[in-house]
């Protein structure tokens, strides 16, 4: 599988799509979660149980220096500063396996 584009509705419960999406990543063999916008570190967090590897990028550097201090003791996050849109391009070319992206990144914080 090279590519996997799923879109959900804002309707739709948040536990259950992860629950999905986690399910779905498990079965075509996906190891990597990459989330925009790392806010408080809940997409990341939850990456890491169902993940071998999670990168987040933040946009805001208080955010982003309370939210990895919180979660200095999560081994498998890799916290990155900067806007997610440059970051992708620069990460994306990287990536040796498939990844699940949560594009999650938006101005104001949440």
């Amino acid at each position: 599988m090279r590519e996997l584009i799923v879109a959900t509705n804002p309707t739709v419960e948040g536990e259950a799509t992860a629950h999905y999406l986690s399910e779905l990543a498990r079965e075509c063999g996906v190891r990597t979660f990459v989330d925009t916008g790392t806010f408080r570190g809940d997409a990341a967090k939850w990456g890491s149980s169902h993940f071998g590897r999670v990168v987040t990028v933040e946009a805001i550097p208080e955010t982003y220096k309370s939210t990895r201090a919180a979660c200095r003791s999560i081994g498998n996050i890799e916290f990155n500063l900067g806007d997610s849109g440059e970051f992708l391009k620069r990460f994306v070319p990287t990536l040796t396996e498939a990844a699940l992206f949560w594009l999650d990144a938006h101005a104001g914080g949440g």
